[in-house]
């Protein structure tokens, strides 16, 4: 989040001083430039407040570290299931292939070892 708003600051202020650099009033317009930086530094400091307002919210000190420990294996297995599952069907995809090109060079299809 803070890099993206810093990289949102830097393109504003290159992008704001490359196009302007030519016009009559460039300086009005520099100082634009300088405003919106100084919002975007606003708005990183406020989210560094909410940080750590959420550290010391209630809420989240009160839950047990067993119980975040719980949800961590829980996030973790669903991953490794999710991931499972992509391979699974991305074996398929290519059995089906290897069956679609093997039946238009003529050849059989040779079947996949039985698990």
């Amino acid at each position: 989040m803070k890099k993206m708003l810093f990289l949102l600051a830097c393109v504003t202020v290159m992008g704001a001083a490359t196009v302007h650099a030519q016009t009559p009033n460039a300086t009005s317009k520099n100082s634009v430039a300088k405003n919106k930086v100084k919002d975007v530094k606003k708005d990183q400091k406020n989210v560094k407040g909410d940080k750590a307002a959420l550290k010391s919210d209630k809420s989240t000190a009160a839950t047990p570290k067993k119980q975040i420990g719980k949800d961590r294996l829980a996030l973790r297995k669903d991953r490794h299931n999710r991931n499972k599952d992509i391979k699974k069907d991305g074996k398929k995809l290519a059995d089906r292939r290897a069956k679609k090109r093997d039946s238009k060079s003529g050849g059989a299809a040779i079947p996949a070892p039985a698990k």
